[in-house]
């Protein structure tokens, strides 16, 4: 049996200058569907965000490991994009002509704390196997 995940994003939206006082809190906050049992997701999904100020916008995407109802998610990774300035509406470049572009952004892994870590050999120390794997933890 693989070590599949199912696993899901959620993005949180933050602009540079909120455009108004009316607008919603933010961040604004997306969660795509999960994806079951894979470790190569792929989303085809699309959120659609309108009147976002020209001075820019964060961009944080987290991915988590969704789990059976009352445990929690595992925290996979976690992506960061940001940009100082958008092009003004209505203006026609090639880069900005309507069309969608697509960015890669590279994950950082989820790092274990030291907690984990001390208990994972704590627990491991307190198995029987511990002699017989010389001091290893599996």
């Amino acid at each position: 049996m693989g070590h599949n995940s199912d696993p899901y994003l959620i993005a949180h939206f933050t602009p540079h200058i909120p455009p108004s006082d009316q607008h919603p809190p933010f961040p604004l906050t997306y969660r795509t569907t999960t994806r079951r049992r894979t470790r190569n997701p792929e989303w085809n999904e699309a959120w659609h965000l309108g009147g976002i100020p020209q001075t820019g916008f964060d961009l944080i995407v987290k991915i988590y490991d969704e789990d059976k109802p009352g445990d929690f998610d595992d925290r996979l990774g976690i992506a960061e994009f940001s940009t100082d300035k958008l092009p003004p509406a209505g203006t026609s470049t090639k880069e900005s002509e309507g069309e969608a572009q697509e960015f890669v952004l590279k994950i950082k892994k989820r790092k274990a704390s030291r907690r984990a870590y001390a208990t994972t050999y704590l627990v491991a120390w307190c198995n029987a196997d511990f002699k017989k794997q010389r001091g290893r933890v599996r």
